[in-house]
């Protein structure tokens, strides 16, 4: 009897161990490295939501003209000059190294409160306001985004977009974020079976920096770079973009 005890117990610790190797390696491209994040996901408020909480803060009219054109995906067009060509956000964006697996959000954050204000809180620090007090749960929280950044700053109003965007909208409003409102807008994306190149990920947040004037293409700034060994700005494809921003609940981006 205890031998057929030991027999099972051995079996069960191989079992196990396989299920683990196997959650964080991809099998099918020896390319590909580790399976980073996660997604956290929270109900994204309604557009017109959205907005009514927006009306709270007595916004300037300006604001909410900008808000309004956010929410109904009115934009500028790309000026005919800058056809054929790249366009970034008019300052340098630093990429801040997310260092801990979880923490890509709260880099893209800080990223971005260091890009429109000069300053930020700690990563640590924004990493638990993002997550909520009480609540450090890992993974991407895409609802809880938007509402931070517009605590924190007001050069430009940002909204969240979820992962039922089409995908001409996608494109059109990562644009506008560049073109028009001169601020990165972020990403949160799924992205498995190497489709992404660099490695998988069941939830990771991006920066978005730049554009190509025919918007089928975008420049990143990913807070991955030394955990994963990528680089830490790069371009994608829209279509790529696309699938990482729709996959699933939890996933879309905020502009």
């Amino acid at each position: 009897m205890k031998k057929i005890i030991s027999v099972f117990i051995a079996c069960f610790m191989i079992l196990n161990s396989f299920i683990f190797v196997y959650a964080e390696t991809n099998t099918d491209d020896e390319t590909i490295g580790s399976t980073y994040g996660g997604l956290f996901p929270e109900r994204v408020p309604s557009a017109q939501e959205q907005f009514q909480d927006f009306l709270h803060s007595k916004p300037s009219s300006k604001d909410v003209a900008d808000v309004q054109n956010k929410i109904n995906g009115i934009h500028e067009p790309v000026p005919s000059a800058r056809y054929g060509a790249w366009i970034y956000l008019p300052n340098t964006f630093t990429v801040i190294d997310q260092g801990k697996d979880y923490y890509c959000a709260a880099s893209c954050v800080k990223s971005t409160m260091n890009y429109i204000k000069g300053s930020s809180e700690s990563l640590s620090a924004t990493y638990v306001n993002l997550q909520g007090t009480g609540q450090i749960q890992p993974g991407v929280c895409l609802a809880r985004i938007a509402p931070y950044l517009n605590q924190e700053q007001n050069a430009t109003r940002y909204v969240t977009r979820d992962y039922k965007v089409s995908y001409e909208n996608m494109r059109i409003q990562l644009t506008a974020a560049i073109n028009q409102y001169q601020t990165p807008a972020i990403i949160v994306i799924k992205a498995m079976d190497g489709e992404w190149g660099y490695y998988n990920t069941a939830g990771h947040a991006l920066s978005v920096i730049g554009a190509y004037s025919d918007q089928y293409a975008f420049y990143l700034g990913d807070p991955l770079y030394k955990i994963a060994g990528c680089p830490s700005k790069y371009a994608k494809g829209a279509g790529i973009i696309y699938n990482g921003i729709s996959y699933e609940s939890g996933t879309g981006y905020v502009y």
